[in-house]
């Protein structure tokens, strides 16, 4: 026969343990939610720009892409010529992060121009 306290400690034990089960639980939900997520949203983009080479996407293209992405296209088309070859050594990231909504701006404007001749036009404005 067991004495109280030991009967607490029991009771104790098994409520941490219902606790962790139900946090690695529900952990374990929001892992497999977000890992199911992912691969949709890359989906989504990869759709958007599908079968684009970046030199000839248009602004409706890149304004298909998530905000999270354009940035990096942006970063793409400023260091890079039309041929795929880098043009500078020097990249201004700051520059080129102030200059992402005044493109959208201006691809929002006209959906059907080149992107990529946007970004050069944006660029030769500031340099």
């Amino acid at each position: 026969m067991r004495d109280a306290s030991a009967e607490r400690v029991v009771a104790d034990v098994r409520e941490v343990n219902r606790t962790w089960l139900i946090a690695i639980t529900a952990a374990t939900a929001l892992a497999s939610m977000m890992l199911t997520a992912l691969p949709a949203k890359a989906e989504s983009e990869a759709k958007a720009a599908k079968g684009t080479r970046l030199g000839k996407m248009t602004c409706q293209e890149f304004l298909a892409v998530e905000d999270v992405s354009k940035p990096k296209l942006v970063y793409w088309a400023e260091g890079y010529s039309r041929k795929g070859k880098p043009e500078d050594a020097v990249f201004d990231m700051d520059t080129t992060d102030r200059l992402v909504p005044v493109i959208v701006e201006s691809c929002q404007k006209e959906p059907k121009a080149s992107f990529w001749k946007k970004v050069k036009a944006e660029f030769k404005k500031v340099f």
